[in-house]
């Protein structure tokens, strides 16, 4: 399910108390007072058919819901709490057309509901204010701005990798773990459009992989590059 303003078509343990859950998921770096880290394993990528490595000149943008804390980088996003609700995420930059946008999603694997919402928006995020950004995204759709959302993600496992490409007719295409799901959206392309992400529950983490200019159209099916996922020990 989509909505928009304007769219053609790890931690093994949580500590409980009465008033909060806590994820101990994000520490406070101890070499910056300003930035926390986001401790994911840094994975390796094996793309059939791709000599180099993703592009990873796209980060999170500074601008991010008060409950979200990101690394000292800016590639990762996580949540303190299984209740955070203000946990809305940008990319620094607009997605642009013939891109697709790589991203690792964490769960704590808790039968916790959780879940993962993304869209477009034409508002740069630098225009805006952490406090004004609310726990519902679908309230931004009352803005002047562009603003698209889809909600209808099936709950993913810790370690899927995501893939989010935008066509030059605007349809915004889909992957799961190299596999393609489809049509996500359609959109205005000759817009520039900034993608989002808010976390809730069990999916307590997001990391931006990268991006690459990764798909070609053939007969109108979009096919992906695989990406595999392994870990460094």
């Amino acid at each position: 399910m989509y909505l928009g303003n304007k769219c053609a078509l790890d931690s093994d343990t949580l500590q409980l108390n009465n008033n909060s859950q806590m994820i101990p998921c994000c520490t406070t770096s101890s070499s910056s007072t300003t930035s926390s880290s986001v401790p994911f394993s840094a994975p390796r990528l094996v793309r059939a058919g791709l000599p180099s490595p993703l592009d990873t000149d796209l980060h999170f943008h500074p601008v991010r819901g008060p409950d979200v804390i990101l690394s000292a980088d800016r590639s990762a996003a996580c949540i303190h709490f299984l209740e955070s609700s203000r946990t809305l995420v940008f990319s620094d930059r607009p997605l642009r057309v013939r891109e697709t946008l790589y991203v690792e999603v964490g769960h704590l694997g808790l039968p916790y509901f959780g879940a993962l919402l993304f869209g477009l928006t034409s508002c740069d995020p630098g225009s805006l204010h952490a406090g004004e950004l609310p726990a519902d995204p679908e309230v931004l759709l009352d803005r002047k701005e562009y603003w698209v959302v889809y909600r209808g993600f099936p709950m993913p496992c810790s370690g899927d990798v995501l893939s989010f490409s935008l066509t030059p007719s605007g349809e915004v295409h889909h992957g799961v773990n190299g596999a393609a799901r489809g049509r996500l959206l359609c959109v205005d392309s000759s817009q520039k459009l900034w993608a989002f992400f808010t976390l809730h529950g069990a999916v307590n983490r997001l990391r931006i992989l990268g991006r690459l200019f990764t798909y070609s159209i053939k007969n109108g099916n979009i096919t992906f590059t695989q990406v595999f996922r392994t870990f460094t020990q």
